[in-house]
C-alpha cells in the first residue's frame, strides 16, 4: 500500500467506523515500519492480510489489530507524537463545522489536510505526506 492510498483511507473514513480505523493502523504500522524506502503491496484474503516488499513476506492475520494497541494512530494524540518527523511544526485547527484541518511545516514546506472528522486524522494525513515526502528526497 502507498502513502496515497493511506491518505485516501484516511480521507474517506467515519470516526465511528472501527474496522476501518483499525485496518489504516495497521497499514500506517507498517508503512513506518518500511519507512526506509522499500515499496510494499498488501493483499487481502479472508482472514490475512499480506505484506511483500523485496525478499521480506509477512502474514499478519486480519484480527491482529488488538496488537497494535499502542498504534493507534487514527485515535491517541501520543501515537501521533512519537512519528511526528524531526524538526516538525503543527497547527491543529477545529473548523466551525465540526471538523479538522491540520498543518505541518517542515524544512520551509508546508503540508495540510482540511476538513477531516477529527483532529487525529487531520495530524495523520499531515504526518503521512511529510514523510512521503522525506521518503522521496
Amino acid at each position: 500500500m502507498t502513502a496515497k492510498k493511506i491518505l485516501e483511507m484516511i480521507e474517506g473514513v467515519s470516526p465511528d467506523d472501527t474496522d476501518t480505523l483499525d485496518e489504516i493502523d495497521t497499514h500506517v504500522y507498517v508503512f513506518l515500519k518500511l519507512y526506509d524506502g522499500f515499496k510494499y503491496t498488501i493483499s487481502a484474503s479472508g482472514c490475512s492480510v499480506t505484506y511483500r516488499h523485496n525478499d521480506w513476506l509477512e502474514t499478519y492475520p486480519s484480527t491482529l489489530y488488538h496488537l497494535f494497541d499502542n498504534h493507534l494512530y487514527t485515535r491517541s494524540r501520543d501515537a501521533l507524537k512519537a512519528i511526528r518527523p524531526d524538526g516538525a511544526t503543527i497547527n491543529i485547527a477545529v473548523n466551525h463545522n465540526d471538523t479538522a484541518s491540520a498543518w505541518l511545516m517542515l524544512k520551509e514546506i508546508t503540508f495540510n489536510a482540511r476538513n477531516l472528522p477529527t483532529e487525529e486524522l487531520a495530524e495523520l494525513h499531515v504526518i503521512i505526506q511529510a514523510l512521503e515526502w522525506g521518503c522521496g528526497e
